[in-house]
Order: C-alpha cells, then sequence, then structure tokens
C-alpha cells in the first residue's frame, strides 16, 4: 500500500531504495547510495524506511535541489528560511541518513537513538536546537506522517513540528503531500508493522483503513479499576446525586481537571461517605491518574447521576462555546443524566500527559461508540446537531478547562482514530485531528424568535443575599432561560419566571428559581447546577431508603414538604 497521512512513523515494513531512486529522473551514485543508507538506519531505529524516503525526495524536490546535491541536506535539516545558511557540514552520504532518521525518530520518542551515532558538529546542534525543541512541553506528540505538519505556539512564536508549509491551514497540507509523494514514486509500498514509539499512543495493526459499512458496538472498553464511591442510597437527590428514574443514557462526556494531586484511592475516599469531603456535594463518573491507569467511581450505565458537569449560576449565563447549543437540545437535567464525567489528576499549570490522552480517549470512543456516533464527525454527531465532547467550563462558571483546548483536541483525537479503526473493521486507530465544526447559533425550543422567547419568559426578580432586588429577562445563552425554554417546549406550556433567589451559605439551597405555574429550579450544591424541582431531596443519611413501597412514597411527600417550609423561610426579604 502506498504512504498515507495516518500512517505511523514508527514502523518496520520493508522499502526497496533502488526502485524508488531508479525512478528519479537522472540520479547519481550518491542518490543510490544515500538510499541505501537511510533505508538501513531507518530499519534498524524502527522508523518507516518508505516514510523517510518519500520526505528526502519531498523535500529535495526529487533529488534535485541545491541543499541536496551541494550540502547532503536531505530534509531541510536546520534551514528555517530559503536564505538560511546551512549550519554545519554533513561528511557524507551516511551520516546526512543518520542525521535524518534521528530527527525522525526523536520528534517521536522525545530522545535520540542510542545505536545511531552522529558527529561533532550534528552532536551540539542536537543539544542546543533540535533536543530542546523535541522535549519542550509546547510540542504536540508526533505519531503519523500527518503530525509532521502541526503547528503549535511556543512562548508567542509560532513553531511547526516539521514543515510550515508557508504557514497555510490546513495543518495536515504536509502530510497530504507525502501521501501524494508516494503514490507517485513507491504505490506498491509494503503494509506497515508498526511497532511502539514513544510514551504516548500507538497501534499494532496495518494502517490501512477497510472501507466498508461502519458497524457500532465493536469499540472495547478499556481497562479500568472498579472502585464504586459509597453513598447512602436514596430515591432522591442529595449526597452528591440525583436517582435518574431509568439507568442513564449517555451521549458524551466532560472532561474536567482535579486541580490537585492524589491517587485513584486518595480521590475515591474523597467523594465517598461518611467523611469524604464532597461526601454531601459532587460525585464524577471516572478518574484518570498521570500513569493513565482510569477509576471507575460511578456506574454511568446506572441510575446514579453526580453533580459533577454544572456549578455556579449566581450570574445568569454560564454557558458557553459548544455547552450553549447542547444545553438548548437536552436541557437542564441533561448535563450530569446525560453527559459522562471524567476527572484527570492534573494542575492548572500542567498538560495531560500522553498516557491520560490515551486513556481518555480509549475511554470517550467506548462511550461515543455505544450511542451509535460515527467517527468521521467527531465531536460532532449528527443525529444530534451539536457536539457532545466538552470541558467543565461550557457549563458553568467555573474556569475549570479553560487552559485545556489543547488537551481536549489531543483526547479527541485519539477517540476519533480508535473509533475509525473498529468502526470500520480495521486499519490503523492512529489519531487524528477532530474536525471543528462552524455552526450558526442554536436555535430556541419550540422554534421561538428571540422576541417571542423574551415576551412569554417576561421579567425576573433576582433577590440577593445583601436584600437587594435587581430584574432581568431572557438570555439566549442563559441556563435558566434555556432551561425554561427546553421544559416548555416539551409540554406545551409556556410559564412567565416568578423570582430567583440567591442564598449564601445555605445549608438547604443555593438558588432557587420559581415559575408562575409552580415549576421550580433548585440548586443545592455548587457542583450540582440549577435542576428542577422533580426529584426527591434528601439531605440527612437517616433520609437515604432502599425502599420503594407506599411507606417510601410518604416519605417523598414528607421530604418535599419540609423543604418547601425551608425554602420558604430562606426566600423572605
Amino acid at each position: 500500500m502506498p504512504l498515507h497521512a495516518t500512517d505511523s512513523i514508527m514502523s518496520k515494513r520493508s522499502a526497496d531504495a533502488r526502485l524508488v531512486v531508479g525512478r528519479l529522473r537522472g540520479p547519481d551514485q550518491k542518490d543510490f547510495a544515500f538510499a541505501a543508507e537511510l533505508v538501513d538506519l531507518a530499519g534498524s531505529a524502527g522508523v518507516d524506511p518508505v516514510l523517510a524516503l518519500i520526505q528526502w525526495l519531498l523535500e529535495t524536490g526529487n533529488a534535485s535541489s541545491p541543499r541536496w546535491n551541494n550540502d547532503l541536506n536531505s530534509s531541510g535539516i536546520g534551514i528555517v528560511a530559503n536564505d538560511t545558511e546551512q549550519p554545519f557540514v554533513i561528511p557524507d552520504v551516511r551520516k546526512s541518513a543518520a542525521l535524518h532518521v534521528q530527527c525522525l525518530y526523536s520528534l517521536v520518542n522525545r530522545k535520540l537513538h542510542p545505536d545511531i551515532p552522529l558527529w561533532p558538529q550534528a552532536d551540539t546542534w542536537m543539544e542546543r536546537i533540535w533536543l530542546p525543541k523535541v522535549r519542550s512541553n509546547a510540542m504536540p506528540d508526533v505519531r503519523t506522517v500527518g503530525d509532521l505538519g502541526l503547528r503549535y505556539v511556543e512562548n508567542g512564536r509560532p513553531r511547526a513540528t516539521w514543515s510550515f508549509e508557508d504557514g497555510v491551514a490546513p495543518q495536515d497540507t504536509y502530510g497530504k503531500k507525502l501521501a501524494n509523494r508516494g503514490r507517485e514514486f513507491y504505490p506498491e509500498a509494503a503494509d506497515q508493522e508498526l511497532v511502539q514509539g514513544g510514551e504516548g499512543p500507538s497501534s499494532t495493526v496495518p494502517a490501512e483503513v477497510e472501507e466498508g459499512p461502519i458497524v457500532f458496538g465493536r469499540v472495547p472498553r478499556p481497562p479500568m479499576v472498579e472502585m464504586i464511591v459509597d453513598k447512602p442510597v436514596h430515591q432522591g437527590s442529595g449526597f452528591g446525586y440525583d436517582r435518574a428514574p431509568a439507568p442513564r443514557k449517555n451521549v458524551g462526556l466532560v472532561h474536567h481537571e482535579t486541580q490537585g494531586r492524589g491517587s485513584g484511592q486518595f480521590y475515591h475516599d474523597f467523594f465517598s461517605c461518611p467523611d469524604g469531603e464532597r461526601c454531601k456535594n459532587a460525585l464524577v463518573d471516572f478518574f484518570i491518574d498521570k500513569q493513565g491507569t482510569i477509576f471507575m467511581f460511578n456506574d454511568p450505565f446506572g441510575t446514579r447521576a453526580g453533580w459533577a458537569n454544572g456549578g455556579g449560576v449566581s450570574e445568569a449565563g454560564g454557558l458557553e462555546g459548544d455547552g450553549v447549543r447542547f444545553f438548548s437540545i437536552f436541557g437542564a437535567n441533561g448535563i450530569n443524566f446525560k453527559l459522562v464525567s471524567i476527572e484527570y489528576e492534573k494542575l492548572n499549570i500542567e498538560d495531560f500527559t500522553d498516557k491520560q490522552v490515551q486513556s481518555g480517549g480509549a475511554l470517550a470512543a467506548w462511550i461515543h461508540d455505544l450511542d451509535g456516533q460515527p467517527w468521521e464527525q467527531h465531536p460532532f454527531v449528527p443525529k444530534y446537531g451539536c457536539v457532545t465532547s466538552f470541558l467543565h467550563y461550557e457549563f458553568g462558571t467555573t474556569d475549570c478547562g479553560k487552559g485545556e483546548l489543547d488537551d481536549i483536541s489531543r483526547v479527541q483525537a485519539v477517540t476519533k482514530g480508535i473509533m475509525r479503526r473498529f468502526q470500520q473493521g480495521g486499519g490503523s486507530s492512529a489519531p487524528i485531528e477532530p474536525d471543528v465544526v462552524e455552526l450558526p447559533a442554536a436555535p430556541l425550543p419550540g422554534g421561538l424568535s428571540l422576541a417571542e422567547a423574551q415576551e412569554r419568559f417576561g421579567t425576573y426578580r433576582k433577590h440577593l443575599p445583601n436584600g437587594r432586588v435587581v430584574t432581568g429577562g431572557f438570555d439566549p445563552e442563559g441556563i435558566i432561560s434555556l432551561a425554561w425554554a427546553n421544559r416548555a417546549a416539551e409540554e406545551g406550556e409556556w410559564p412567565r419566571i416568578a423570582d430567583w433567589y440567591v442564598f449564601e451559605d445555605s445549608a438547604v439551597l443555593l438558588n432557587l428559581v420559581t415559575f408562575e405555574n409552580g415549576w421550580m429550579m433548585v440548586q443545592k450544591s455548587e457542583r450540582s447546577g440549577l435542576m428542577w424541582v422533580n426529584l426527591v431531596p434528601v439531605d440527612e443519611e437517616e433520609d437515604a431508603t432502599r425502599g420503594m413501597d407506599g411507606a417510601f412514597s410518604r416519605r417523598v411527600l414528607g421530604n418535599m414538604g419540609e423543604i418547601r417550609e425551608s425554602v420558604g423561610e430562606l426566600a423572605k426579604p
């Protein structure tokens, strides 16, 4: 098979150097000698010799450039502009091939291959220029042919993994050029036999995708440690979770950062009752430590919907990015009932580790595939008309995830590659850059115009903790406004908003929103987000029950009465 942009850089396969060079126009002896050395050294390092050969042809104008013929520079190595002088003398074709292979190898592995020696001038350049670049935290992971054209920013300066392609987007232009040159000069190249390269994601299957109908349900569940968090059992709302009326049907995920350090056992205890710090006010589904180990803290297909993905609604907004469209479609309860939560062990100043990226991508691929979502447009899902992979800040007034856009793109790339491999029934699971779908503003539920929504919603009176009362109206990107529109469209009833109470240091509620027909939204915890009151509040462990009989029903009504009384007291001016 010819070279593909999705092929792995680290690969063992045969390559016929003489055949490729023989297709050049007027090759000389040094061309044949260099190609033979390049194939030999690439094979020793585990670098794909087909890629190395084709890159040499692309970078040197099919072995015709002055930098190749005069300087033996096989791939523009050390050349940052057309007028850049050759940074060091390359003594012979063997050394030129060794330099080329070491540059490719170190891009993937962030270190030099121990068994391919260079020479003093090249060693100095490697230590001063190349290795600091490939070891930088700013440089994205490089695994595939297409990754050789990735762009990034370091210290405010634009950088590229290998080729800038004159700064023209898209970033996979270089990979496509390599693939096209490969089809021209070596269409009969053997299949890849991939090898492990670097600390991050890699594959062990041929990279050619077998085109065919997409089949769902074949993405495997990744290895994980089941460590279910202990919480009192109840059928209402409390202890960091809501009881869903039926097993959850997940449509996507929200990625979080712990902003702290700790093991799987530490965070299990952190959320557990009776002594955990988040016993009563939070629960997440999964935790991934820095080594990439996945811990399941809550069954994502059970009936516990953890308080994880919302939070902070003291302002009328709270939704950002793709969260607005999702909220408009799935409503207030959708963010915890329909989205799996993943916490990554990570400080604000850190990036996800390669192993976290791989594990997060594998976990996400499993969840998205189970919902019957095709890989091609991930993270956009055509059947819903929205994205279903989020960072926490897109649903709440929080900074969680605001600095992780590059990390989430890496996770989504791994997710997309894994989904493609298993949904298509073969091929590579190499990461694929996620699509960025430019969507118009989400239509309002019920097909309302903005003017109609503003008229039907009315004006709320917001009661602040200091006794002040402010007013406001419909916000097309606001949590309360969209939750109201979503529910009203479903039920065919459009009540006007009445009062919004913001409580400070309350043991019962943080926010209460009322409507003229009796609808109520409440927020019990900073991490729970605003929810419709159609679940039973449970505040004390003795109120929890395993029963579902008549006694339980009477307890439900009693608790609702108590909560309404408490709310009444809190809501007094």
